[in-house]
């Protein structure tokens, strides 16, 4: 249908939106940019705290210094308590059971997931910019990429899944709707 990649993307954001499934060769779709999958799995958190596969993707994007050892750990107790990721790393005696700077970063996070949950109710558009705000993603992806040209095409790509949004967002649809409907078309996920 197109003859080079960079015409992809337009067609890709029609048949996505229209639900029309296709199939993309020779490039990475869109929904499969590791940028684009951060952000998603941030909105998907926030839309459902017990989303332990959001979770482990975006607890230490940007890094938090929180380690493997640490999420091994943490993923034992929840599984233990039967809980979600994040809600174990709520729990005053799961963090205790923790290393101090781990459990400090581990609590800044839900903090962050839980404040940004009190904005669920905005339009998509505005949650995904207080997102990048306040866990400073565009810095993350600024600093990040070495070549500028790269570094340009990934925030690009977050700028333009945030017209995706917007495009997407009647008014009506709920952020958890709409991140769940882009992740939903996602293969990866």
């Amino acid at each position: 249908l197109y003859r080079g990649n960079h015409q992809a993307r337009p067609l890709e954001k029609a048949l996505q939106l229209s639900r029309i499934p296709y199939h993309l060769t020779g490039a990475l779709s869109f929904l499969d940019r590791a940028e684009v999958k951060d952000v998603l799995a941030y909105l998907r958190l926030v839309a459902n705290p017990d989303d332990d596969a959001a979770f482990l993707r975006v607890v230490n994007v940007p890094r938090r210094e929180i380690g493997a050892t640490t999420l091994e750990r943490l993923g034992e107790l929840a599984q233990s308590k039967h809980l979600s990721m994040l809600r174990a790393a709520h729990s005053p005696a799961a963090l205790q059971q923790l290393s101090a700077r781990p459990a400090a970063a581990l609590a800044g996070f839900v903090d962050l997931i839980e404040s940004l949950a009190q904005h669920a109710k905005q339009a998509a558009e505005e949650l995904v910019e207080e997102v990048l705000k306040r866990t400073r993603y565009m810095e993350h992806l600024a600093h990040g990429a070495r070549d500028p040209a790269l570094q340009e095409r990934k925030l690009d790509n977050v700028r333009e899944l945030m017209d995706w949004f917007r495009a997407m967002d009647s008014g009506r649809a709920r952020v958890g709707d709409l991140a769940a409907q882009l992740a939903l078309l996602s293969h990866a996920d």
